[in-house]
């Protein structure tokens, strides 16, 4: 087993939008609309981070919320989570690889294989050895090219 660097971990943002969805003639929401960066108390705009035409934007769907195209569905909040890969230490050269793939991972400066645990495989040549498998076999998942 490789030497962990870093462990992995899972990072979780807030964010707060303003949000506007657009209704078809009979009221019914569509799945389209816009959303804006806003205060989460107020519901205003941050428009100090916002592009000119993202402005721009923002009070054209003020204007469908008037005209009844649009619906404002006020401060929402959003949470995000992404997963950062955990890093090993790589066996053979003792790069850095990150295990960004549960099945396999590899050293960008030797070529060693990694599984997602960061257990160093077996050289590919002999994948599939005991299964008589090919490499195309693997890495197609079986199934025909």
């Amino acid at each position: 087993m490789a030497t962990v660097i870093k462990n992995a971990w899972v990072e979780t943002t807030t964010e707060y939008r303003r949000e506007f969805e657009r209704v078809d003639e009979s009221g019914e929401q569509t799945g389209s609309g816009a959303s804006f960066p806003c205060d989460p108390v107020t519901g205003e705009p941050l428009f100090a981070e916002l592009h000119p035409n993202a402005i721009e934007n923002y009070y054209h769907y003020l204007k469908l919320v008037a005209e009844g195209k649009a619906l404002d569905m006020g401060a929402v909040t959003r949470r995000n989570s992404y997963r950062h890969p955990a890093v090993i230490e790589c066996a053979r050269c003792h790069s850095q690889v990150e295990l960004d793939d549960a099945f396999l991972s590899t050293c960008g400066k030797c070529g060693a294989d990694y599984d997602g645990s960061g257990q160093l495989l077996a050289p590919r040549e002999q994948w599939g050895e005991e299964t008589g498998e090919t490499l195309g076999d693997i890495f197609c998942g079986g199934q025909d090219n």
